[in-house]
């Protein structure tokens, strides 16, 4: 409908509203049974930390398929994941603990090699900022494994939707200038879709 309405979209559409959730609900707070929209989204968890690791996919980081923790778990071979839990540790991340783990993969990255690195564990799902975490966590990947983080940039643009995210991360931007920006995007578009919500 927002499409629709901002774009030169002409779909006819039907939307049929969800019943029994409201928008201050969680989906776990429904009571319906989580039905799991892909094979790696097993959980509601995995869904929530996606929102922040699934950028990995655009690297050569495991983003953790190939475990029964997909994108809670990241790591590669190479990986110090004692090194990056310190690092992102200081950062005073919210909502957020990150320590270090190791796994192997069944398939995917990495398939049938230990992998260093570490497990995201969402403590306060409401304070959790899946943007802030994402960038701190590439910018601390790029600051400690220069050498061998390789990062696809037509990837990693199509997945922020442009590429002043990755130029600012490459130039060493301050990373809370960044989520600052990512932030006022959000919140403008927050604005537009708001006559478009059905909830």
């Amino acid at each position: 409908m927002w499409l629709n309405a901002e774009s030169e979209w002409t779909c006819h559409l039907t939307v049929i509203p969800v019943q029994g959730w409201t928008r201050d609900l969680w989906f776990d707070q429904t009571e319906l049974e989580w039905v799991a929209p892909s094979p790696n989204l097993p959980t509601l968890t995995s869904a929530l930390v996606f929102t922040c690791t699934g950028v990995l996919e655009a690297t050569n980081v495991s983003e953790g398929r190939g475990t029964t923790r997909p994108f809670e778990l990241l790591g590669a071979p190479w990986l110090d994941g004692f090194a990056l839990a310190d690092a992102l540790d200081g950062e005073g991340l919210p909502g957020v603990a990150l320590r270090p783990a190791y796994f192997e993969p069944t398939f995917s990255k990495w398939q049938g090699e230990v992998c260093c690195g570490i497990q995201v564990h969402v403590l306060d799902r409401e304070a959790f900022d899946p943007v802030r975490t994402c960038l701190h966590l590439l910018a601390a990947l790029k600051r400690l494994h220069a050498d061998e983080l390789e990062i696809r940039p037509s990837a990693l643009d199509a997945r922020f939707g442009a590429s002043w995210v990755r130029e600012g991360l490459e130039a060493g931007a301050p990373v809370d200038e960044l989520v600052d920006r990512c932030h006022e995007q959000s919140n403008r578009f927050t604005e537009t879709r708001a006559p478009f919500l059905l909830y």
